[in-house]
């Protein structure tokens, strides 16, 4: 069983009204909110890393990734 926990958040009375009126699943939007939001920073953290880690993968080049798949495969 997972550990879970309770949040909160403040919404105005009318966008409550509203969600109810829609019969919205306020916890399943909120939990898919969030797993969104949260993925899309994994991205945007990955992007970074990509930026910073690209002028050195430019330098190994082509056939340097090539040989060095090639002894990998050959080294097992």
């Amino acid at each position: 069983m997972s550990d879970k926990v309770t949040v909160s958040a403040k919404i105005s009375r009318e966008l409550l009204k509203e969600a109810k009126e829609r019969k919205v699943d306020i916890s399943a939007t909120i939990r898919k909110s969030l797993e969104e939001t949260i993925n899309q920073k994994k991205l945007d953290e990955l992007m970074i890393l990509m930026r910073e880690i690209q002028p050195w993968l430019k330098k190994v080049g082509k056939d340097g990734w090539i040989n060095s798949i090639r002894e990998n495969r050959d080294s097992r």
